[in-house]
C-alpha cells in the first residue's frame, strides 16, 4: 500500500470530534465536562501541530520551496493563531467555573469566538489537504513517507486513544 500524508486527515476528523464533544457539553451547561473535552482537544491538537512543525515542515521547507497559499510561514502562522485561540478558550472555561448559574452571556461569547476559531481551522485543514500534504507526497519517497507517518501515528496514538 502506498502511503500518503493525506492519511493525516483522519486526525483532523478525530480533532473535530473532540471539539464537538466540548461544544455539546457547553450547550448542556456541563462546564466541567466541556473543560475536559477542551483539554483533550488542546492536547491532541498541540501534538498534531508539534509533529507537523518538527517532522513535516522541515522536509517541506527543504524540498518544496514556496508554494502559493501554503508557505511554511502561513502554516506556522496559523498554528500560532490556533494556539492563541486555545489559550483564550481555556481561560474562558476557567472563568465560568466561579460564576454560578449566570452562564448565558459567557457561553454565547465563547461560542461566538469558537465559531471564528472553527473557520480558521477549517481553512487550515483545506490548505493542508489541497496543498501541503500533496506537495510532501511528491517530494518524498515511499520509505520516507512510511517512516514519517509511523512516527506521527505513534505520537498521536497516546492522545486520541484516551
Amino acid at each position: 500500500m502506498t502511503r500518503s500524508f493525506l492519511e493525516l486527515l483522519e486526525y483532523h476528523v478525530e480533532l473535530e470530534g473532540l471539539f464537538r464533544r466540548h461544544q455539546e457539553s457547553l450547550l448542556l451547561w456541563e462546564i466541567d465536562e466541556a473543560s475536559k473535552w477542551l483539554e483533550r482537544y488542546i492536547e491532541a491538537g498541540e501534538r498534531h501541530i508539534r509533529d507537523e512543525e518538527q517532522l513535516l515542515l522541515p522536509v517541506f521547507e527543504e524540498r518544496c520551496g514556496k508554494i502559493e497559499g501554503a508557505s511554511s510561514e502561513i502554516l506556522r502562522g496559523e498554528h500560532k493563531k490556533i494556539g492563541i485561540f486555545l489559550r483564550e478558550f481555556r481561560k474562558a472555561m476557567a472563568s465560568m467555573r466561579g460564576i454560578g448559574t449566570n452562564l448565558s452571556g459567557p457561553l454565547i461569547s465563547l461560542l461566538d469566538r469558537e465559531a471564528t476559531f472553527k473557520n480558521l481551522v477549517s481553512h487550515h485543514y483545506l490548505r493542508e489537504q489541497n496543498l501541503f500534504y500533496p506537495a510532501l507526497d511528491k517530494a518524498t519517497t515511499e520509505a520516507e513517507r512510511t517512516d514519517l507517518m509511523g512516527r506521527i501515528v505513534i505520537s498521536h496514538a497516546s492522545v486520541t486513544a484516551a
